[in-house]
């Protein structure tokens, strides 16, 4: 996250990505995290793409506020419905837009099935790191296009250890 922030400030686009602190949101009370989230979206513009990788236990998956959509994506072949999780960031968007005068309507869920499945079991950290990446880097900002269409792509260990070392190159560096 480190690496992809500054490379953000480097191509001058911190305006139009924001990243919500999965930890803030693991085990406090829904309002907390709904208070959290609104006040992470009042910094900087109204348009910003928000990427919260969250942790509703046991396995990550990423959320996405774009406007008045909200998107996760989930390495599970079978995603699951994140109930609880869906109804706090749904709160928030809408919150975050009648304080800011925003959109009345109510942000739309949309699973981006075309995501890239992971084939084992203990993947789903890196695999939504590697979802951040390219969607940063993606200058078209066409994800929801890309992966809105259901496939059976995986990543490749090349794309996963690209991941795995940037992490590891991180942690060196705070150790």
């Amino acid at each position: 996250m480190t690496e992809l922030h500054e490379e953000l400030d480097t191509k001058n686009l911190l305006d139009t990505f924001g990243f919500v602190d999965p930890s803030f949101a693991y085990k406090r009370p829904s309002e907390e995290v709904e208070k959290y989230i609104v006040d992470r979206m009042k910094e900087g513009k109204s348009d910003r793409i928000f990427l919260m990788p969250h942790n509703p236990g046991k396995h990550w998956v990423l959320t996405i506020i774009w406007e008045d959509e909200i998107y996760l994506m989930d390495s599970m072949a079978k995603p699951i419905r994140y109930t609880a999780w869906e109804k706090t960031v749904t709160s928030a968007v809408k919150t975050f837009h009648a304080e800011t005068g925003g959109v009345k309507k109510v942000p739309k869920w949309k699973q981006l099935p075309g995501s890239p499945k992971q084939s084992g079991g203990h993947e789903c950290g890196y695999y939504v790191m590697r979802y951040i990446k390219e969607i940063v880097e993606d200058e078209t900002l066409t994800f929801p296009k890309k992966w809105a269409v259901k496939n059976r792509k995986e990543y490749n260990q090349d794309e996963l250890d690209e991941v795995r070392i940037k992490v590891s190159d991180y942690l060196g560096t705070i150790m």
